[in-house]
């Protein structure tokens, strides 16, 4: 049975953005993995903002790029 999502709510993809990159940086320091988190904001503040699911898309996000530090030896992300 599939859990029912949160009502969607305003999010700023670019604050959201920015909190994952900060996250994720001070743990690739933590454990001396020698990969560079890039981030590129494909929109200004402001358009940044959709209808959302915030635990669905931070859940979303989390898994991306848990996988893709476990999978890249060296290099960017």
């Amino acid at each position: 049975s599939r859990k029912s999502l949160d009502q969607p709510r305003a999010l700023g993809l670019n604050d959201l953005l920015d909190r994952f990159y900060i996250q994720y940086n001070d743990y690739l320091r933590m454990v001396q993995k020698p990969v560079k988190l890039q981030l590129v904001k494909g929109l200004p503040d402001g358009d940044d903002v959709v209808m959302a699911d915030y635990e669905g898309v931070t859940k979303v996000l989390n898994q991306l790029l848990d996988n893709a530090i476990k999978f890249t030896a060296d290099g960017e992300i």
